[in-house]
């Protein structure tokens, strides 16, 4: 793809029909640089920096921001439990750590320092990244002092990842949510940063075959972003000639590497005595790298955040003073946000300026970034949200078998343990807020509710099956997110048609890694025993008797079909 460049952007973009969205900014995280958000973009964490990371801060909708008792908040599982990043040891050392909802009282993770290494400038490590799979990777110093791309894992510690010019520097920027790619740098001999993918533990460079790529000592660079599986990884460094230009690229294993453009545009009028003032980075971590000698600073592409699919990118692009945020689709190439929202329905205030875009949620839908205010005087992280308003119902399915049954009434009295049982129901989404951001509850749609068994006699061949209903109005469903880590769904008891019998189902994960919220709309997810750690689900009645169901899995998902990924991206 050629580089884009102000006046080459296609316009096409902007005939489709606006839809409602929001902008909202962290004011209460002044100064802060949002680095990562959640796989449903309602938890946000990222960090203070002055010279140095100098704290971080954790945003929650619905409750707004808190600052963390944490170095710098970097990267987080798709479910925000926990965060990655730093805090500082018992000695004062910086040292990669985690952080829970609950570290307030009990205090940050600390994974620690490479084994056998030194503190330098009470420096040992710091985390850039976790997958859902409890991999950690970053930067440490090794024991000769050298910067290296480092692996962790509880049950294996830290180890060394492997690259191809091991007497350099090097460093993990992040991992995918599966845990299976890596991806960030490794230096060229001439200092230069070079981007490294690995693969299953196997780094694999990237190439540029142009005048001004690998035989001019610069290769691709620095890899910024993947999306949920690893399948596309994003970076920048991509240079081309007349003009030289450093383009964003996007990989993927269809694919190969691909540059994805670049926009130099003349900046908005204002930004750039902003920038001159605020001077603010357009990631805590993307500082400049060293170019091959005579090399000048090109305009540049940052592509930092990539949709589930693949198919939408986010970042920053600059003429190397002034950065603003862009937006990437294969239709549209790439566009600046500034543009992109308000033909989609958001409003950016007089005055703000739209640095960068540095994540983006699983559908992207959903994008966190950071700005200079309205009013030009700090730098404010923001989340901007595509979603229409419209109200939608969520289900709730749940799948099981008869454990023990010893019901004398009702319609399932006499079902045999391993018969198999179902559960559906129905909610709007608009719940009432129990605890603000933690809890809500939803009243259940008294004709949605269904509780199913069937089995199949071994002896006759019958087919049996039976049903129950609720008996009226007035059953809730609970949805927990990190209270304070723990999350859980619960039924309370509700009454059934049969006299004296109520249904109950209560499941709980306390290490808070079943969903990033409470807002039933955006939890979309299936999950059963090995990610809960207490299951409850039973038809009960006065006498004392009971019907228990195991529990094999749960469904929360929104009743309209999640189509967006149907026909997912490169043909895959």
């Amino acid at each position: 793809m050629r580089h884009s460049v102000w006046a080459g952007w296609i316009p096409a973009l902007f005939c489709a029909a606006a839809t409602a969205g929001t902008l909202t900014t962290l004011d209460d995280a002044q100064n802060g640089y949002l680095s990562s958000i959640s796989r449903n973009g309602r938890i946000a964490t990222g960090s203070y920096v002055t010279d140095v990371f100098a704290g971080a801060f954790r945003w929650r909708k619905g409750a707004g921001s808190e600052n963390l008792a944490f170095g710098s908040g970097m990267g987080m599982t798709s479910w925000a439990q926990p965060i990655a990043g730093s805090a500082t040891d018992v000695d004062g050392n910086i040292v990669a750590a985690l952080a829970y909802s609950d570290s307030e009282a009990n205090g940050p993770f600390l994974i620690g320092a490479f084994p056998g290494s030194a503190p330098q400038d009470r420096f040992y490590s710091q985390a850039y990244g976790i997958s859902d799979t409890g991999v950690v990777v970053g930067l440490a110093r090794d024991p000769s002092g050298n910067a290296i791309a480092f692996r962790w894992s509880a049950a294996e510690g830290m180890s060394r990842l492997a690259v191809n010019r091991p007497d350099t520097f090097s460093r993990a920027n992040g991992i995918s949510a599966n845990g299976q790619t890596i991806y960030g740098w490794n230096d060229q001999p001439s200092g230069y940063r070079s981007g490294v993918i690995w693969v299953k533990g196997t780094p694999m460079d990237l190439h540029n075959p142009g005048p001004y790529g690998d035989a001019f000592g610069s290769p691709p660079g620095e890899a910024f972003g993947s999306n949920r599986d690893g399948s596309v990884v994003v970076g920048q460094g991509y240079y081309t000639e007349d003009p030289v230009m450093s383009q964003g690229w996007r990989w993927s294993a269809a694919t190969g590497l691909q540059p994805i453009g670049i926009i130099a545009p003349p900046p908005e009028r204002g930004i750039r005595e902003a920038f001159a003032r605020l001077r603010p980075p357009v990631r805590p971590h993307a500082e400049r790298s060293p170019r091959p000698d005579g090399f000048f600073y090109a305009p540049q592409a940052n592509p930092l955040g990539v949709s589930d699919d693949g198919s939408i990118i986010v970042g920053n692009t600059g003429d190397g003073q002034v950065q603003q945020a862009f937006i990437w689709t294969p239709a549209d190439g790439m566009v600046l946000l500034s543009d992109y929202a308000p033909a989609h329905g958001i409003t950016i205030p007089d005055g703000m300026f739209l640095i960068s875009a540095s994540s983006i949620s699983s559908d992207g839908k959903i994008l966190g970034g950071i700005a200079i205010d309205p009013t030009q005087s700090y730098v404010v992280s923001w989340i901007m949200d595509f979603h229409d308003a419209a109200p939608r119902e969520t289900i709730l399915t749940a799948q099981g078998s008869i454990a023990a049954n010893d019901l004398a009434e009702g319609p399932f009295a006499g079902y045999p343990v391993g018969a198999a049982v179902s559960m559906t129901l129905r909610f709007a989404s608009d719940g009432s807020t129990v605890v603000p951001g933690h809890e809500a509850v939803y009243t259940v749609a008294p004709d949605s509710f269904r509780l199913t068994a069937r089995y199949q006699d071994p002896v006759d061949f019958s087919h049996h099956s039976a049903t129950e209903t609720l008996s009226g109005a007035g059953a809730l469903l609970r949805i927990r997110n990190d209270d304070p880590r723990a999350d859980g769904v619960e039924l309370s008891p509700a009454a059934v048609a049969t006299d004296g019998q109520s249904v109950e189902l209560s499941l709980s994960d306390a290490a808070g890694a079943l969903f990033d919220s409470e807002e039933s709309t955006y939890i979309n997810r299936t999950f059963g025993p090995p990610q809960l750690d207490a299951t409850d689900w039973s038809l009960r009645g006065s006498d004392g008797r009971a019907m228990t169901v195991s529990l094999q899995w749960v469904n929360i998902a929104d009743v309209a079909e999640d189509k967006l990924f149907e026909d997912g991206f490169d043909g895959g």
